[in-house]
């Protein structure tokens, strides 16, 4: 987990934790290629920072709790 400074319009600093695609992989359980795609068909949103891609932790806890609620991620759950 890295956390990053990001500067918002209004000027002020705010602090975010972010994942990676490997340490997000390890926490549902599934391949980094699985993690890799969800980015990809954006059933999950990431921010890429130089060449590495994260995820927020906002967006784990999102999908987390869909998981829990038996959602498919991928699919479109409308």
């Amino acid at each position: 987990m890295k956390e990053f400074l990001i500067l918002v319009k209004d000027g002020k600093n705010i602090k975010k934790r972010y994942y990676s695609i490997k340490e997000s992989a390890e926490f549902f359980g599934v391949s980094y290629p699985t993690i890799n795609r969800w980015v990809k068909t954006k059933a999950i949103k990431a921010s890429r920072f130089g060449r590495a891609i994260y995820i927020e932790e906002d967006e784990i806890i999102k999908l987390q709790n869909d998981c829990l609620q038996g959602k498919v991620i991928g699919e479109n759950n409308e």
